[in-house]
């Protein structure tokens, strides 16, 4: 597990267009980024967060 500093934080926002982000969503946006065959993270991650509210509504 990584310690939440702020050089940590400053990586993880530099590596995910500014977001933070949790390690499992990385993945799920460079899932969706191969599945929809895009260049963008921004358009795979607006489509990964659509699945996160439609599951966090479902329970």
């Amino acid at each position: 597990m990584e310690e939440c500093t702020p050089s940590y934080i400053a990586a993880v926002r530099e590596n995910n267009s500014g977001r933070w982000i949790c390690g499992l969503c990385v993945v799920a946006v460079k899932d969706e980024m191969e599945r929809l065959c895009s260049e963008s993270d921004e358009e795979s991650f607006d489509q990964h967060m659509v699945v996160v509210k439609t599951v966090v509504v479902d329970l």
